[in-house]
């Protein structure tokens, strides 16, 4: 077991030496131990959900700091459309 108590990794797909992963059903998680588990559908659609949320506030983030860039530089007197 691992020093800090049962480890759980999230995998989608399963394969074994030498194969090409293929996507299963549903979500497995495999476990320190190399086992592996079905997550229930509730569980499976609550964490995608979540990961959409984190992805669309990454999303939102890098979009503001894109505006708020192009805001300076265009107070600053920069023109990226300028010729040579």
């Amino acid at each position: 077991m691992h020093p800090d108590g049962p480890k759980l990794h999230a995998t989608t797909s399963e394969s074994q030496v030498g194969q090409v992963p293929v996507r299963t059903g549903g979500m497995r998680l495999m476990t320190y131990s190399g086992g592996t588990t079905s997550l229930p559908d509730q569980v499976m659609q609550e964490w995608q959900q979540t990961v959409d949320a984190q992805f669309a506030n990454m999303n939102n983030m890098m979009q503001q700091q894109h505006d708020d860039l192009q805001a300076y530089f265009r107070f600053q007197g920069f023109n990226p459309y300028q010729g040579p």
